[in-house]
């Protein structure tokens, strides 16, 4: 549970009426802005919502906020049902809750998050730019929606190295990609040969002989 003197973020249920209510307000909103085709939700009623992560936002206890992540594969999350009540915005509300789903994707061995937003939204995608999501190619079931924007953040980035980005992104475009790709690929490659040289020093290791001293030597020469 995560807390501020104001606002408590609670984990839900998927069938929690709080979640509900604020569920109808997001949906009432998303009508005024695009055609009902163009609103991607959560079928509450499949079975695979049980694997999804739902918090609410509580000012008091009045539920002003809620999120959920979807697992979409073994290394990424998508945010869902981001919305906090049009009578309690820029209070900091959004930014809480997108902080404490961040935390739970890096607590659950999570390295990215997808998201979807739109072109009728520029205060969501200000708010994800700010918090270091890039644009990608629309994905899934926004492919073929003109009105999706979505977005992904690599959660191993740091906050400097995101800064750095968005400002690289500013110069080259931000429909430039290339340069995105090449840093998680750096990522991902550091990953794996980190794996690599603890594989074989814990083989090395298990196969070392000559006794406490000659373990500890082999030891101390597979640090430098």
């Amino acid at each position: 549970m995560s807390h501020n003197p104001k606002v408590v973020i609670a984990k839900v249920e998927p069938g929690s009426t709080d979640l509900a209510g604020l569920i109808a307000k997001l949906d009432k909103e998303l009508l005024e802005r695009y055609p009902a085709e163009e609103v991607f939700g959560v079928d509450f009623n499949s079975p695979e919502v049980q694997s999804y992560y739902f918090v609410v936002a509580y000012s008091g206890d009045v539920p002003v906020g809620c999120g959920g992540l979807r697992p979409l594969d073994p290394a990424t999350m998508e945010l869902k049902r981001f919305f906090v009540d049009r009578d309690f915005r820029k209070q900091g509300i959004a930014s809480l809750l997108l902080a404490h789903l961040e935390k739970h994707a890096i607590r659950s061995g999570y390295k990215a998050i997808k998201l979807e937003t739109g072109t009728e939204q520029p205060e969501s995608v200000q708010l994800y730019r700010k918090f270091g999501y890039f644009n990608i190619e629309r994905y899934g079931e926004y492919a073929c929606c003109e009105s999706s924007i979505c977005m992904e953040k690599d959660l191993r980035f740091s906050a400097e190295l995101v800064e750095t980005l968005q400002q690289l992104f500013r110069k080259c475009g931000e429909t430039d990609l290339r340069l995105l790709r090449s840093m998680r690929g750096l990522y991902d490659e550091n990953e794996r040969l980190s794996r690599e040289v603890s594989r074989l020093r814990s083989a090395v290791i298990a196969k070392a002989s000559g006794g406490r001293e000659g373990y500890d030597r082999l030891r101390d020469a597979l640090r430098e």
